[in-house]
């Protein structure tokens, strides 16, 4: 007692008793004990992704290495079987109405994968198939080809407490074999083109090429691409969770409650670029690119949340090497430019770990911006061993490295691409021994453009009553708990027809499901509550991307919010599909005051 109230004198607390000093902080040390479980939780998640991306990393190398449509369909049931989190893999590509060509792999349970591909009939194949549905661990998905067919992927997984079936997204892995398979058609048309005109020589016109010769060359590059930018996110989502791990750490040692909030903010920033970086690989994977037309952003914050976001590398692991790294950050009040902040926050945190790797003894690390001619310009230095012209030469080059083993060659290259996807440029200044600058020059946001700057986020002027219905039961509780922030009312359950049951006995304003529940498909359970309420709106949650992309009418749902997502995000949701009423503005992403409820 003596000791806690000598702690309590010394913050000012002389007034509490220790009695209720100890209370207090058996309280705060029981919710930054269960905060590090939610932070292991969400690094294994984030483990788990990674392995995905590393696998469609190695199918993509697979397919790069092979021809002809049956070694290729070979190599990818194959490499399918590397994952250690399923055990059966097939892959169909019709090849008439009659007849499909089978690709089934097994992987065994020493780790061994065995593969083989043959003609079957169309109607043993739907047999096989009615088969694997009944297995509540059977996942599928589909792919159409440039003539109108369609082909299938099939998994089944195994039986893995770590692993559901809701984390495996198959999306990307469908797409990369219907390019695949479009890539090894066109090379079979390429090659029977060339035989015909060999044979008719001069004598006639030359055959044209099919629709999908005319793509082969497309295939290919987008495969090659894909290849890249999966095993560049694999390497962006290790540099993301290293960040969040050592701020996670970090929050953990301070007792002071503001300080602890500072680290936890550059967790939920990190975590944010996770899932960006996911959605772009899905966006590519699908052949799709969501314009960054009319988004702004703040590139001198950016940079100051960067250089941030990194401390726990320049300063933290540079003093454990006993070394010492000292950042120069100059940069203006705001630099406005067009795009997307998560990727440039991707950029230059690749720039800052570069820069450290190439300071082992200490030194300095500048960062820059400012504004000339039209044009934001920003630049990242260090004081490091500098590089060789012929380096230099290569250093935005996919794969290539100068860290051996340790470095994937991705990091530069990724960075390049993200730059010039904004109309922007990259360049790198440097010679031995005298460091490294990296200069980065990006367009200017319009004055149009600055107007559309993000804006405060208005939350509803009512209290809504809200239907949460999410089998997960760490998403219902973040979820309700952002809902009575904001002075909704939030009942949650855990299944389907728990909802339905709740639905059918009270009124309520909204209704938010999963799409994926274990008991029946989100889309079902929109179609449920609006047959009986067709006023109710219901939203849609899902993380796999391409729902977003689906019509929604007629699948009685009124929005698709993608997980991740953050207060701000579920606002805008809300207001979008409620009718309009009294709203008030409050910072973005911040909780408004409670109302009534909740």
């Amino acid at each position: 007692d003596k000791r806690v109230s000598q702690v309590a004198v010394a913050m000012g607390l002389s007034a509490i008793s220790p009695d209720v000093f100890q209370r207090a902080l058996y309280s705060a040390n029981r919710s930054l004990a269960q905060m590090a479980v939610e932070l292991d939780q969400r690094s294994r998640r984030l483990q788990r992704s990674l392995a995905l991306l590393e696998l469609l990393q190695s199918v993509s190398a697979a397919l790069a290495a092979s021809d002809d449509l049956r070694s290729m369909l070979e190599a990818y049931v194959r490499a399918m079987c590397a994952a250690t989190w399923l055990d059966h893999v097939q892959a169909v590509v019709p090849l008439s109405r009659e007849t499909v060509l089978l690709a089934t792999g097994e992987r065994t349970v020493d780790g061994v994968a065995s593969a083989q591909v043959r003609s079957v009939s169309a109607g043993e194949w739907l047999r096989s198939q009615q088969l694997w549905s009944r297995s509540p661990a059977y996942l599928r998905g589909s792919f159409r080809l440039l003539n109108g067919s369609q082909g299938e992927l099939a998994v089944r997984l195994r039986q893995d407490p770590d692993v559901s079936a809701k984390e495996i997204d198959l999306g990307p892995f469908v797409s990369l074999l219907g390019l695949a398979v479009e890539r090894a058609v066109a090379n079979r048309e390429a090659a029977d083109i060339a035989e015909r005109l060999k044979v008719q020589a001069a004598q006639s016109a030359p055959a044209a090429p099919s629709p999908a010769a005319a793509n082969s060359v497309e295939s290919d590059q987008r495969l090659r691409l894909l290849g890249e930018m999966t095993a560049g996110a694999a390497h962006d989502l290790n540099n993301a969770i290293a960040i969040m791990l050592g701020q996670a750490q970090l929050g953990m040692l301070v007792e002071d409650v503001a300080e602890a909030r500072h680290y936890l903010g550059a967790i939920e920033k990190s975590a944010k670029d996770c899932a960006a970086t996911v959605r772009r690989l899905q966006e590519f994977a699908r052949g799709t690119r969501k314009s960054q037309a009319g988004r702004t952003c703040d590139l001198a914050a950016v940079a100051r949340e960067s250089v941030e976001i990194t401390r726990p590398r320049w300063r933290d692991e540079a003093q454990k090497r006993g070394i010492q790294i000292t950042p120069v950050v100059d940069v203006p009040e705001s630099l406005l430019v067009d795009g997307d902040a998560a990727a440039f926050r991707e950029v230059l945190t690749n720039l800052i770990f570069n820069a450290i790797d190439a300071m082992p003894n200490g030194g300095t690390l500048a960062v820059r911006a400012w504004s000339e001619m039209g044009r934001a310009h920003l630049s990242v230095r260090d004081s490091g061993v500098g590089i060789t012209p012929e380096v230099r030469e290569h250093i935005f080059e996919p794969f290539y490295t100068t860290k051996g083993e340790k470095g994937t060659g991705l990091g530069l290259a990724m960075c390049k691409r993200i730059i010039e996807e904004h109309l922007g440029e990259i360049s790198v200044f440097s010679r031995p021994g005298a460091g490294t600058t990296f200069l980065i020059s990006l367009p200017l946001a319009g004055a149009a453009s600055d107007a559309k700057a993000e804006g405060p986020v208005l939350q509803m002027g009512r209290t809504l009553k809200v239907l949460v219905i999410d089998d997960e039961p760490q998403v219902r509780e973040v979820l309700q708990r952002m809902l009575r922030l904001d002075g909704h009312l939030a009942q949650a359950a855990s299944l389907a027809r728990e909802g339905l049951e709740a639905f059918g006995q009270e009124r309520y304003d909204l209704v938010i499901t999963d799409l994926g529940l274990p008991d029946m498909p989100g889309w079902d359970v929109a179609r449920a509550i609006k047959a009986g309420s067709p006023a109710t709106p219901v939203v849609l949650m899902t993380g796999w991307s391409e729902e977003q992309d689906r019509p929604l009418s007629g699948g009685g749902v009124a929005a698709v919010l993608v997980k991740p997502f953050g207060i701000a995000e579920l606002r805008q949701v809300i207001r979008s599909v409620v009718p309009e009423g009294e709203a008030r503005a409050t910072a973005d992403g911040s909780p408004g005051q409670n109302r009534s409820g909740g």
